[in-house]
């Protein structure tokens, strides 16, 4: 099997065009960010909208050396991978959900809201501990409407 070796983008038009969902990342959401932050530091965006939260894309070489682009983020049923929907990709999406489930996580920090509450949501890892609180508010950050 190719070994993929992923490389963070800052840039998040190299998602190619028609990139969805490849596949869902079956790990505690609070886990998945600080996993993927101590993999590749901070994300090529980060939003207020807990159903936009973050997104880290991801580009590497496949087997014949041509570039590759998928991306993880988590979205409003959580944390997922998308990309292409070639083989290429779902192997790609694979073994980047392997080396997910076996990484240690950083320290970090979150606010944001979730809209359909709604509510304001703190969560992070602070000393390795997972930490998430959802409170009721009344006002969200006009720009996130």
């Amino acid at each position: 099997m190719h070994e993929y070796q992923f490389i963070l983008e800052k840039d998040q038009d190299k998602i190619p065009a028609g990139s969805s969902l490849i596949c869902w990342i079956d790990v505690d959401p609070v886990l998945v960010y600080g996993k993927l932050r101590h993999l590749f530091g901070e994300p090529t965006y980060e939003t207020l909208s807990l159903e936009n939260q973050y997104c880290y894309c991801l580009s590497t070489k496949n087997a014949s050396g041509g570039e590759l682009c998928i991306y993880a983020y988590n979205g409003s049923s959580g944390p997922a991978v998308g990309g292409l929907h070639t083989e290429e990709s779902r192997l790609a999406a694979e073994q980047l959900i392997q080396i997910i489930q076996e990484a240690s996580t950083a320290d970090y920090s979150y606010e944001g809201y979730y809209l359909d509450g709604p509510s304001k949501i703190s969560m992070g890892i602070k000393d390795g501990v997972p930490f998430y609180d959802e409170e009721e508010c009344e006002e969200i950050p006009p720009d996130l409407w």
